[in-house]
């Protein structure tokens, strides 16, 4: 996915919630909305893929996203 060289910069945050939560409260949602907002930007820094989660458009980040989007196309068609 043609990385940049160099150093990723990782932000980790660990919530526990009770078991059979499968949504982030509301309030939850917008705090880390608003903590990621607040974050300096990185430019030119793809998003570390072992750190994502479903509202970040991680592989849009990466040099190669047409090819890699080309690639997933061709052989998984249906998913």
């Amino acid at each position: 996915m043609d990385p940049p060289r160099g150093n990723y910069v990782a932000i980790q945050i660990h919530t526990s919630f009770a078991n059979g939560l499968i949504s982030l409260p509301p309030s939850v949602a917008d705090a880390r909305r608003t903590l990621f907002e607040r974050m300096p930007k990185s430019p030119n820094r793809p998003f570390y893929i072992n750190e994502c989660d479903v509202s970040q458009n991680v592989f849009a980040t990466y040099g190669r996203y047409k090819e890699l989007k080309r690639t997933y196309a061709k052989y998984d068609p249906t998913r």
